[in-house]
C-alpha cells in the first residue's frame, strides 16, 4: 500500500494565509456595523403611548426592560413606533 504524498507550495500557504488575514477583520466589521444600524426616536416616529393595541411590549423588536433591537435610546414599555411588528 502505497501513501501519496500531496505538495503544498508556499505560493499556496501564503496565498492562504492572506486571504484568511483579510477575512477575519472584515467579518468584525460586519458585525460592529449590524450593531450601529439602529435608528433614532425621531426617524422610526417613536411615541411614548401605544397605539392601538400595538405597543412596544408586544413588539418583536422590544428587549426587556427598556430597550429596542431597531430604535436607540430607552423605550419604554407602552410606546410605540413605525417599526412595530407582531411577536412570532
Amino acid at each position: 500500500m502505497e501513501i501519496e504524498r500531496t505538495m503544498v507550495s508556499r505560493r499556496w500557504v501564503i496565498k492562504t494565509l492572506s486571504c484568511l488575514a483579510c477575512a477575519i477583520p472584515i467579518s468584525g466589521l460586519a458585525s460592529t456595523l449590524h450593531a450601529q444600524a439602529k435608528v433614532s426616536k425621531e426617524q422610526a416616529a417613536y411615541q411614548g403611548k401605544p397605539k392601538g393595541d400595538q405597543s412596544c411590549s408586544n413588539c418583536a423588536h422590544f428587549v426587556p426592560p427598556r430597550a429596542c433591537a431597531v430604535v436607540a435610546g430607552d423605550i419604554s414599555p407602552d410606546g410605540w413606533s413605525k417599526y412595530w411588528a407582531a411577536k412570532k
